[in-house]
This record gives structure tokens, C-alpha cells and sequence, in this order.
């Protein structure tokens, strides 16, 4: 039985369910994966998921941590390279904007952006 409130088969997302953040196949709130990452990034593993466990009282495995930081490593990689691949855009404009301009009139523009 899905989350349809007309309990269609095989349905697994609700209206509500996206005005609130919640995905489809979801079992985990994103500040527990979160706080499951950060505490991966300083410990091993096995540490982070026991010490999860205790401040949260909830179980996850090692291996989900692991797939947690690898998933979350990921998105920041590719948020990243967007945030990178938009500052060497702006900076290619300003130098076509300021072709008349020295290098050094230009350096405290390209610092800045």
C-alpha cells in the first residue's frame, strides 16, 4: 500500500510530502543524514554510527553512513563546479567589458567576484 490517499498501488509520494522536503523512497531526515556525514568526515565509520546512535537513538550502519557521504560528496561536487564554472563566466565578461583597462586595474575586480 502507497501514500495515495486513494491507496493506489505502487504510489510512494503525497502532495504534502513534497511541500515538505520528503522524497520518494526517503527513510531518513536530511538533518540525521547530515549529522551522519559531519560526523564521518572526523571519525571512522563504526565511531560516527555508534555515536549517532547515541545522540539520536537511532540505529544506522556503517555502510549507510559510507553511502550517506558518498551521495552528499557528490552534490557538493557538482554545486562546486556550478559555483566555479559561474565565477569564471562573470570573470570572462568583466575582462571583455574592461579590454581597455591594464591588468592591474582589472586584479581588485577579479579578487571581488
Amino acid at each position: 500500500m502507497g501514500r495515495c490517499p486513494k491507496g493506489c498501488p505502487g504510489s510512494l509520494s503525497a502532495p504534502l510530502d513534497q511541500s515538505i522536503g520528503i522524497t520518494s523512497y526517503q527513510h531518513s531526515s536530511k538533518e540525521l543524514v547530515r549529522l551522519g556525514c559531519l560526523l564521518s568526515l572526523f571519525m571512522p565509520y563504526e565511531l560516527a554510527s555508534w555515536m549517532l546512535s547515541q545522540w539520536s537513538g537511532l540505529s544506522v550502519s556503517s555502510s549507510s553512513l559510507w553511502n550517506w557521504v558518498q551521495v552528499m560528496g557528490n552534490k557538493a561536487y557538482q554545486e562546486l563546479e556550478a559555483q566555479l564554472k559561474l565565477k569564471h563566466q562573470v570573470n570572462r565578461l568583466l575582462v571583455k567589458r574592461f579590454q581597455r583597462c591594464c591588468l592591474l586595474c582589472l586584479w581588485p575586480l577579479l579578487l571581488t567576484v
